[in-house]
């Protein structure tokens, strides 16, 4: 995994900003409010996830790096390869340096969204950008210019995004680290019976991610606790984080949880694995509300 200097944003133009994060190769970003897979559909080019996770043939936990390098090598000339980087980010994995034409990125993955705009139901916010090589696809940069035409952020929206991006890298490289802690932390506790992180060494994902990523593997962190899943879901429904309130926080809203869980899709009923996507708690606190969901009668 190659780690680069911090490019700085450009806070009066995001979308100029999210561009200089993907790298050289990549040529124009687009800001609109859509979802990555609409942004997707409306240039004819599929974008599937760049990081994924899923449960294997032996029902655990595995995640999937697409190799983009491999994939651009054997695509035919003209034909444009297509992802999505809202599991980690434009920071975390600069998709256009690695072969891709079209990048696709949920900015709500990251607060930069609905979270960051006044109302909590605004629309969603999409970066679509688009290689030199893809600006040279007449038809592509017409999809994208009628989206961006069609679907605008709203000014709020962009008003909000343009004042959290001077920290944004800062605040990727702080919560994948956070995640990285709780995988090794996950991997050595007693009462969990797998771990998958693509930042673990010994994870089949670990080669391609350092290929493909870099300033870190990602936010998210599957395991399979050794008690039910759902009794650790369930636990976490019922306590009381203690965390703060944020001050534009209505009266009545609960508190925040140090971190998302959800049960990994299954075709079973019950939860078999669950998938841990760290936000901007500190790492003490997450180790302690983590601690109290594995282990209820502990220390903790």
């Amino acid at each position: 995994m190659t780690v680069r200097a911090d490019k700085p944003a450009a806070p009066d133009d995001p979308a100029a900003a999210l561009t200089g994060m993907l790298g050289a190769r990549c040529a124009r970003t687009w800001l609109v409010a859509a979802t990555p897979a609409e942004a997707g559909a409306t240039l004819g080019v599929p974008c599937a996830p760049v990081v994924s996770c899923a449960l294997d043939a032996p029902g655990l936990p595995a995640f999937s790096v697409r190799d983009l390098r491999a994939e651009r090598a054997a695509r035919p000339r003209g034909a444009l390869l297509g992802c999505d980087v809202s599991a980690t980010g434009s920071y975390l994995c600069p998709a256009a340096m690695r072969g891709a034409d079209v990048v696709v990125d949920d900015l709500s993955s990251l607060g930069l969204g609905p979270a960051a705009a006044p109302s909590p139901a605004a629309a969603p916010i999409c970066a679509l950008s688009l290689s030199r090589d893809a600006l040279r696809d007449a038809a592509a940069v017409s999809a994208a210019e009628r989206l961006a035409a069609s679907r605008p952020m709203e000014p709020a929206a962009v008003r909000a995004l343009s004042a959290a991006l001077p920290g944004f890298p800062e605040r990727c490289r702080r919560r994948a680290d956070a995640a990285s802690a709780m995988a090794s932390y996950l991997a050595c506790h007693p009462d969990v019976a797998a771990t998958a992180y693509p930042g673990l060494k010994g994870d089949p994902a670990h080669g391609t991610a350092e290929r493909i990523l870099e300033n870190g593997f990602g936010f998210s962190v599957a395991f399979v606790p050794a008690s039910s899943p759902a009794a650790v879901l369930a636990a976490a429904d019922a306590l009381e984080p203690g965390a703060r309130r944020p001050a534009a926080a209505a009266p009545d809203a609960p508190p925040p949880t140090p971190a998302a869980l959800a049960p990994l899709p299954s075709a079973r009923a019950a939860p078999q694995a669950l998938l841990l996507t760290v936000g901007d708690a500190d790492p003490l606190a997450l180790v302690m509300w983590l601690e109290r969901l594995l282990d209820p009668f502990g220390e903790f």
